[in-house]
């Protein structure tokens, strides 16, 4: 999925443009989500650098120029890509006179929208937001995992998966991440076979994300996750889990694990 953020310090020019791509994502059907619409700079630093850790393939930025802040536009996009190399940035203004800055600031922007051309605001936004996620869904393949959700394609970043588990529903399929669960036609058998190494069956019903994977309780065949969420495993799962982090992690961390074996 990816995330869009919004930056416009007059109030209802920014409840305007979130209004405006709510309308297209839905429209439309697109696989994006506003992470945050707000007024300044560092409130959207805050929040894009904490999700960049669940989602680090490249968000999309509609940026306003003039923040009346200390930090404009141009100087908040260059704080973006030293954390968000890949991310989709556009620049909304009165001040077309500054359109050869984006040049000087080697910003490479997407495009630079008008405020003045009201008409053609709606039409340039769409055109940047259908650009930006054909160009995220070719993120390297093995960094990605597809689902169907009806006749749409949706793409998970597989870092961001906790873990895949059965649904209560027959015929689906449950992906955890840290801030949202999301359901899928699906099966275990045929998800395992498009998900990276870093995946482990820790349980007929379960595959995690051994990245994720932070403590082992094999007394109560628990397994507690990154955020604190914990994972049921199977016995033998368990020891499946155990082998495939020890082959794959450092000294310590295998000593870390063996704290938690009795």
């Amino acid at each position: 999925m990816l995330s869009i953020y919004i930056c416009e310090d007059n109030p209802i020019q920014l409840t305007h443009f979130q209004k405006i791509i709510s309308n297209i994502i839905l429209i439309e059907e697109f696989d994006m989500k506003i992470q945050a619409a707000v007024t300044g700079p560092d409130e959207l630093l805050a929040i894009a650098r904490r999700n960049q850790t669940k989602e680090p393939i490249g968000g999309f930025y509609l940026l306003d120029i003039d923040l009346n802040a200390e930090m404009d536009g141009f100087t908040l996009a260059q704080e973006i890509r030293s954390f968000d190399s890949r991310a989709f940035i556009v620049f909304i203004t009165t001040h077309s006179e500054m359109t050869m800055l984006t040049f000087q600031y080697q910003i490479e922007a997407m495009d630079f929208i008008l405020k003045d051309e009201s008409w053609n605001i709606s039409l340039r936004i769409r055109s940047c937001l259908e650009a930006a996620l054909q160009r995220y869904h070719t993120a390297p393949q093995s960094s990605m995992i597809t689902f169907k959700a009806g006749s749409h394609t949706i793409h998970i970043e597989q870092n961001t998966i906790l873990y895949i588990t059965a649904s209560s529903i027959s015929h689906k399929i449950q992906v955890v991440m840290k801030d949202e669960i999301r359901e899928f036609y699906g099966s275990l058998e045929s998800c395992s076979k498009k998900l990276n190494e870093s995946f482990v069956r820790c349980h007929k019903a379960t595959i995690v994300n051994i990245a994720h994977v932070k403590q082992i309780d094999r007394k109560t065949c628990t397994l507690t996750l990154s955020d604190g969420q914990t994972c049921t495993a199977s016995t033998r799962g368990i020891l499946h889990v155990i082998n495939a982090i020890c082959s794959n992690d450092s000294s310590d961390s295998r000593q870390h694990l063996m704290r938690h074996r009795s």
